[in-house]
């Protein structure tokens, strides 16, 4: 179980710790507010049946959404959000899931890769 904060580094010139706000069985929900932004940070797990090879699949996902008010209400929140997924078959190792995660993770963390793909190039 993750506690009761989370950590954002780097973000907006700093490093926020966000505070957890809602729990149940599978998800969980944490937010901080800050001024004219609110952080949020949402957790959740689920599982189905993959309908084309017939076996248990899990899914794990991680969102982190950061909302700009604007100073006339009248004008609508701008809102960035960045989430991944992670599925894997009931029965794989934790340690694989790790390591093509990690393999994400590593890509996602180049700037280059992350101007690429936010200026739609595939």
């Amino acid at each position: 179980m993750f506690g009761n904060t989370l950590p954002l580094e780097d973000l907006d010139g700093g490093d926020r710790t966000l505070v957890k706000i809602n729990q149940d069985n599978f998800s969980s929900k944490y937010l901080l507010k800050n001024g004219d932004k609110d952080y949020a940070i949402s957790i959740s797990h689920s599982s189905r049946i993959d309908s084309k090879r017939k076996v248990p699949v899990e899914r794990h996902s991680v969102e982190v959404l950061r909302t700009d008010y604007n100073a006339d209400p009248t004008l609508p929140a701008n809102i960035i959000k960045a989430y991944c997924v992670i599925e894997n078959d009931v029965g794989n190792t934790v340690s694989d899931v790790v390591m093509v995660s990690n393999a994400l993770r590593l890509l996602l963390a180049t700037t280059e890769f992350q101007e690429s793909l936010v200026g739609w190039q595939s």
